[in-house]
């Protein structure tokens, strides 16, 4: 090989695409194939829906006779006490989302926070502690804030509302630029400090005045409760800053749902399968509540807790086994084109035979004489229509010979040759039919195989000039080189090569 082969990848695409027959079965094959999943998955989900309308025929209870009659008491007793447990962790799981999808709290960005401080003065530091908690009694009462959750619509908040409000957080100490209503001394033992916490500067003043509103009109109450102690307020401050706290709170609340979950995974850990189907079953035996979205039914006979709503009873559909499935058709057809195209260009690719004429004429130097189509079948239209794509002009097989013939001849006439020698080791074609000897004039014409040849240049005393036949995807690199080596080596002139396909 005189030059590296290189990959004509016009002449790839060409004869992939001349494989079109092969990519269609492959398409039908991925079709059915697919589709015959489609059919398998059907199947079962008519299956499990038959097995759910006779649950729902049942008032959605399932009987443990089949998943219990191979296990001990000791097994049945493990497999309840488990679901006991997974009953727990679900009420647990239920309480977590839902405060965290009520509470406004856990909504908030802590990194961009409204804060409103105030600080009060006690008139009675030693009884700051007993005031403080009075003060959190009144502030934690969530009917205070009606007109807030009504006029920011947080009626599914309502329960929440008085997290905003934070009671005994240590203030920062008094200093002279702080504005205050009266004076005080900077003496923190005295000071109670009450945060309001929002999303919004409004919101937050608006929170923080029925704060203020409800503490003046306790202000009795909070003197009655602790021998006639006094609050007054010294510092009013409204900031936007990052609170740790919030923070705080949500890392705890989702690490205690992830807990959970980590629990409910766990649950199962050595258990038998044969336990496993037991505990399954009771969690399957769990149906929907209008009123709390979770309805559980007691392990060992069935029967709802005490504080439940009765099962509702659900009509199941039974659907048809789908023969056809569009989606499986159209995604089996396209994985087997894939993988048609890909074994077709990896045979390609790896294929170490001659692939066509260009590679002869580049790699191997050898000059083209012609390509000759040696195959019997008739080349249907659309493969035509195909190779005409590609560049690739299809001659009648006559034009193809004559043309051969021609420049054969005028080879011959042009160096001046008294004698010419085609090679040919294919069986199938006989160059006979091929080569007109009368076109020759003056020329001597010889047909050989390589066997022949040899003796031919063993019996010669002159150079001998040849045509070789190299045929497509048959002859391979090593047999070129092998040829053109020995032809190098006995001083045989190559005046070109007919290509066969």
């Amino acid at each position: 090989m005189k030059k590296e082969v290189v990959v004509n990848v016009k002449d790839m695409l060409m004869r992939i695409a001349l494989k079109w027959r092969s990519i269609i079965v492959c398409a039908i094959v991925g079709m059915l194939l697919l589709d015959g999943v489609g059919i398998y998955k059907s199947y079962k989900e008519v299956k499990n829906a038959k097995a759910m309308q006779k649950i729902a025929q049942k008032g959605g209870k399932i009987s443990y006779d089949d998943v219990t009659s191979n296990l001990t008491e000791a097994e049945k007793k493990d497999a309840e006490c488990r679901f006991n447990a997974y009953k727990l962790y679900l009420n647990k799981y239920k309480r977590y989302v839902d405060y965290s999808n009520k509470s406004i709290l856990m909504n908030l960005d802590p990194n961009q926070v409204y804060q409103h401080k105030f600080a009060y003065k006690v008139s009675q530091p030693q009884d700051k502690a007993d005031i403080e908690t009075t003060i959190k009694n009144i502030l934690s009462d969530n009917d205070i804030y009606k007109s807030f959750v009504k006029e920011y619509k947080y009626n599914d908040s309502k329960e929440y509302i008085s997290e905003l409000v934070r009671v005994g957080n240590v203030p920062k100490k008094v200093t002279k630029g702080d504005k205050v209503d009266i004076n005080v001394t900077n003496d923190n033992s005295k000071l109670i400090q009450i945060t309001v916490v929002g999303s919004t500067d409004k919101q937050v003043e608006d929170l923080a005045q029925i704060v203020e509103d409800k503490l003046k009109d306790s202000s009795d109450k909070i003197k009655n409760q602790n021998d006639g102690a006094t609050i007054t307020k010294v510092t009013d401050e409204l900031i936007k800053t990052v609170d740790d706290n919030i923070l705080a709170q949500q890392e705890s609340v989702a690490e205690k749902v992830d807990k959970i979950n980590t629990s409910i995974v766990n649950n199962l850990n050595n258990l038998s399968e044969s336990t496993k189907e037991y505990y399954k079953a009771m969690v399957k035996n769990l149906s929907l509540d209008d009123k709390d979205d979770l309805v559980y039914i007691d392990a060992t006979d069935g029967t709802l807790s005490a504080n439940k709503q009765k099962n509702k009873k659900v009509e199941v559909e039974i659907p048809k086994i789908r023969l056809v499935s569009k989606k499986m058709i159209v995604l089996g057809a396209a994985i087997g084109i894939f993988l048609s195209l890909i074994v077709l260009a990896l045979r390609y690719l790896l294929s170490r035979t001659l692939k066509n004429e260009i590679e002869l004429r580049d790699a191997f130097e050898i000059p083209i004489i012609g390509v000759l189509q040696i195959n019997n079948k008739e080349v249907g239209k659309l493969d035509k229509l195909i190779m005409e794509l590609f560049g690739r002009k299809m001659l009648p097989q006559q034009e193809v010979l004559k043309n051969i013939n021609q420049k054969c001849v005028a080879l011959t006439k042009a160096k001046g040759l008294g004698s010419i020698i085609f090679i040919n080791d294919n069986e199938n074609v006989k160059m006979q039919d091929i080569i007109s000897k009368d076109l020759f004039k003056g020329a001597e014409v010889k047909f050989m195989n390589n066997s022949e040849f040899i003796n031919e240049v063993a019996a010669s005393d002159v150079p001998l000039n040849v045509v070789v036949t190299e045929q497509v995807n048959k002859t391979t690199y090593v047999d070129i080189d092998e040829q053109l080596d020995f032809f190098e080596q006995l001083n045989v002139n190559v005046l070109g090569s007919i290509v066969l396909e």
